[in-house]
């Protein structure tokens, strides 16, 4: 192996800064990932491919920030292993990046991971790679145990979309962080994939121009594909400046409701207005597979008068309520007390989760055998016999055991 490699040292002031393996694509065809990283213990050097330098000592993978590098890549294999790799911004200049990226996947398809995450750094205030959808599609066929395929940070073109609306055909889990794309042919390959139930699996709605976000929220209708959906508002942007989503919050408040298949929607810190708020709630209100529901930070225009605000904080609360009364599937709802009346969470929206909490169980009890189950039942409403909504929770999803069938 270690003839393959060319020890490489760079001085700058004259001092030792770096030490590299220079190697090229002919050369590490003849490699793979468990002799790089062989090689590499116990060494503090980089590896250069293709003009692209890969540095494969041992940092972690959350100290290295955007700004240190182009791209960050975390592995992790069937035994619970984990690997990191980064890739230098020195040398981007002179970088092929479609060849490199090339090279760095062939490397990492010999290395038999499970979960796969690439972050991608900044470069010039653009997000600099691009990964061709030949090349994806390529290591993903060459990686059999690959189960969890993550993008953080990442320009994303129209053949990376299409190729991983086919990839999600393998049961493969892709999850879109943070990624974006600007033109219309990646907005339309992002839409066409999942309009079909197929592609990523979790997503950031800022992954398109606000002009586009429209067109993207409207395939929620119908799809079941899709399961985490993430439009939260970051904590050093401006939020007044998302009064101007408004528009695209009353689309994806009408699109939900014909939404098949998400489980985590995260509105954290958007404005929503109060007509859009209740438009959420009745569109989430029978929702088949919603789970989770993160309001935190949220707000709306205040009114100047302090009886308006209270006016239309109960009515925000209510509306919380009404939606809850209804669904049966969500689980968390993520609160805080702005914008919301606290006298109506304490009584009305918490003890509904309250009783939320103990539905597993008593749907376990009508699962038990019917010769203990009666007994199990005494137990249970013993136990609980202090909480009027609990007890009433166990009686009716276990009359018959109670009662008896009514059957002779």
């Amino acid at each position: 192996m270690e003839n393959l490699f060319e020890t490489v040292c760079r001085v700058r002031g004259g001092n030792l800064v770096e030490r590299a393996l220079l190697t090229t694509g002919a050369s590490l065809d003849g490699s793979t990932w468990k002799d790089l990283t062989e090689y590499a213990r116990g060494k503090d050097f980089l590896w250069v491919s293709q003009g692209l330098l890969f540095d494969v000592s041992c940092y972690t993978f959350e100290n290295l920030e955007n700004h240190d590098c182009l791209l960050k890549v975390r592995a992790s294999d069937e035994d619970g292993q984990v690997f990191t790799l980064r890739v230098s911004r020195d040398v981007f200049v002179w970088t092929d990046v479609p060849a490199a990226m090339g090279v760095l996947f062939r490397l990492l398809a010999t290395g038999n991971f499970t979960k796969l995450e690439l972050a991608g750094g900044l470069f010039g205030g653009h997000r600099a790679f691009c990964v061709p959808g030949a090349v994806l599609m390529d290591f993903v066929n060459g990686s059999s145990q690959l189960e969890c395929l993550v993008f953080r940070d990442f320009f994303l073109e129209n053949t990376t979309f299409l190729a991983l609306g086919t990839l999600s055909w393998k049961g493969l889990q892709i999850e879109l962080h943070r990624c974006q794309t600007v033109s219309r042919a990646g907005v339309e390959a992002l839409c066409e994939v999942l309009c079909h139930n197929t592609g990523p699996t979790s997503l950031d709605l800022s992954i398109v121009p606000p002009t586009f976000r429209v067109r993207l929220i409207n395939t929620l209708r119908g799809n079941s594909s899709l399961k985490n959906l993430n439009w939260k508002v970051q904590a050093d942007a401006n939020e007044r400046a998302t009064r101007g989503d408004e528009e695209n919050t009353h689309s994806l408040c009408q699109a939900l409701a014909e939404n098949q298949g998400l489980e985590y929607l995260n509105l954290k810190r958007r404005c929503i207005s109060d007509d859009n708020l209740k438009l959420l709630c009745l569109s989430l209100a029978r929702h088949p597979t919603l789970q989770v529901l993160d309001l935190r930070l949220t707000w709306h225009d205040n009114h100047i008068d302090a009886v308006e605000n209270k006016i239309s904080e109960i009515g925000r609360t209510r509306a919380l309520v009404e939606m809850l009364k209804v669904n049966d599937v969500l689980r968390t709802l993520e609160l805080d007390g702005h914008d919301w009346d606290r006298e109506v969470l304490k009584y009305q929206v918490y003890p509904i989760f309250w009783v939320k909490k103990y539905i597993p169980y008593a749907q376990a009890l009508q699962k038990a055998s019917d010769e203990v189950r009666p007994q199990l039942v005494g137990r249970a409403l013993g136990s609980v016999s202090w909480d009027a909504s609990l007890s009433w929770l166990l009686l009716t999803s276990n009359v018959d055991a109670i009662f008896g069938s009514g059957e002779e």
